[in-house]
């Protein structure tokens, strides 16, 4: 995608998995760095001074892509910012010849996410680090 094609202020990062600034994956990086790392490609919106809102996506290259933890700052959020972002990415990702672009997201954000085009399906079920960590789950006594 061209540069002409993106919203003001709308930054694609080109990072290949692996490919971590400084040539290399550094062990201790944040996880944020880590997150990057491994990245297909980010998106980003600045106004200049401040980061306003990014969105991570994490593909095969190839057939698949993931738009991920999609955040906006509280102070610019309900003013299309967001929805400017998953356009430039969705756009980004077909011209890469990717058919098929998901996104993960928290429930409540099911109707931003049908307003950018997307549709929900019933792909599969998830499981995270994070389902070990929290209250026992209630058990059948069965």
């Amino acid at each position: 995608m061209g540069r002409e094609d993106r919203p003001p202020g709308v930054v694609a990062g080109r990072r290949r998995r692996g490919a971590a600034a400084g040539g290399g994956l550094v062990p201790r990086l944040g996880l944020c760095e880590r997150a990057l790392a491994g990245a297909y490609t980010h998106f980003s919106a600045s106004d200049g001074q401040r980061l306003l809102a990014f969105v991570n996506v994490i593909s095969d290259g190839q057939f698949y892509a993931l738009l991920v933890d999609l955040l906006v700052h509280p102070d610019v959020q309900r003013r299309g910012l967001g929805r400017a972002l998953v356009a430039c990415a969705v756009r980004s990702l077909e011209a890469d010849g990717i058919w098929a672009v998901q996104a993960v997201f928290d429930p409540t954000l099911e109707p931003f996410y049908r307003a950018c085009g997307f549709a929900m399906c019933q792909a599969g079920l998830v499981r995270t680090a994070a389902a070990g960590r929290g209250p026992a789950p209630a058990r059948d006594s069965a």
